[in-house]
């Protein structure tokens, strides 16, 4: 939680008034200008900076998310955007379906992983064989072309030969168009889970993050507790 600061009951405000106001140096609150495009304090003719009440109220949010939130400077201008726009954070029930949603996911790549591997390893194959009957089609080919003078036992030899080599090459050839066709769809559904997995990650990341915080918040108030406990203990011993 931001410390309370009593804004003075005044309109405008210069630089080193707001500097001493929030316990910062005038540079820190110049650069915060260039972060922030929403920090827009008027200026004089003489050039000095003119802060308005909301100016300062939009400071002190921003040191709150800095300084007492620990988000970044991109975290803060993400978390100022979601205000602004009404977006409620996300409940532990949503944080722990992400989670779940997100393991699931990275399951579900390694299955992939795994059949997309297997598909490569069978299509390769097909092809090995494919190139196998192929070469072996050329070479009877190339014995028969020499023997084409012989009886025809040989050439009925060859046309049984030749329709068979036929037949096994247009069914490997359906096997390999049916292989490319899986191997394909196994690389979109991959390459779709693995954008739904950076999707994840980035919540997850956003979740610890804020789990971080929270737990920071926790232990700030644990420790403040422990130390009201010890006054009241020390209030209520009877002196030595």
């Amino acid at each position: 939680m931001a410390k309370d600061v009593e804004i003075p009951s005044k309109d405008a405000f210069r630089i080193g008034e707001v500097a001493k106001l929030l316990g910062l140096e005038a540079y820190v609150l110049r650069y915060w200008e260039t972060e922030f495009a929403e920090l827009k304090p008027k200026k004089t003719r003489s050039g000095q900076r003119t802060y308005a009440r909301e100016d300062v109220e939009l400071l002190l949010r921003i040191q709150d998310l800095l300084h007492h939130e620990l988000y970044t400077i991109a975290g803060a201008k993400r978390q100022m955007e979601l205000e602004r726009k009404g977006v409620v954070p996300p409940s532990a029930a949503e944080l722990e379906l992400v989670q779940g949603k997100l393991d699931a996911a990275l399951a579900q790549c390694s299955v992939l992983d795994v059949q997309a591997k297997e598909a490569q390893q069978a299509q390769a194959h097909a092809q090995e064989q494919l190139a196998q009957i192929l070469e072996k089609a050329q070479d009877l080919e190339a014995q028969l072309a020499a023997q084409s003078e012989q009886s025809s036992v040989v050439d009925e030899g060859w046309d049984v030969l030749s329709q068979e080599s036929q037949q096994a090459h247009e069914a490997l050839q359906a096997r390999f168009d049916a292989l490319q066709t899986q191997y394909n769809d196994l690389v979109e559904a991959h390459e779709l889970l693995s954008h739904q997995h950076d999707v994840l990650s980035a919540q997850r990341t956003e979740v610890n993050a804020r789990a971080a915080r929270e737990r920071q918040k926790v232990v700030a108030s644990q420790d403040s507790l422990r130390e009201q406990l010890h006054a009241l203990i020390h209030l209520v011993q009877p002196a030595a």
